[in-house]
């Protein structure tokens, strides 16, 4: 996250408009080509960290009936989603706190999204705060 790394969202929205502006768009599947290659100062760019998370998961693959078990933030998350939806005009909520989203993962071809943002394991005092990224 370069220079947003560990700020809230509204310090990061105030110290740093532009690179809080180009991280807004990360949950989304629809980007623009010339905002996934933008880099937010001292981190990567969305298709950067697409291509990273992409790689690893891939490479993680634990053939047939077999299952690898990831976690991570909404950011990595969202790239993730973009990867497997590619342009198709899907859109999907933006993550929750706590989610679960599973995609099967076919090394060097095309993802599935099986299920997105779930969060019915959680509930009562445990129900996550939805972010607002569009800050």
């Amino acid at each position: 996250l370069g220079v947003i790394e560990g700020m809230s969202k509204d310090e990061a929205a105030a110290k740093h408009a532009g690179d809080w502006k180009i991280f807004s768009h990360w949950c989304s599947t629809e980007v623009k080509e010339e905002i996934s290659q933008q880099r937010i100062s001292g981190g990567e760019s969305m298709e950067e960290v697409r291509l990273r998370a992409v790689q690893c998961l891939e490479e993680a693959d634990p053939g047939p009936e077999r299952m690898v078990i990831a976690v991570t933030h909404g950011g990595v998350l969202g790239q993730l989603l973009r990867h497997a939806v590619q342009n198709s005009g899907q859109q999907a909520p933006k993550p929750g706190n706590a989610c679960i989203s599973r995609f099967l993962v076919r090394p060097g071809g095309p993802w599935e999204v099986v299920d997105w943002a779930l969060t019915d394991h959680l509930e009562g005092d445990l129900a996550p705060a939805a972010a607002d990224y569009g800050r």
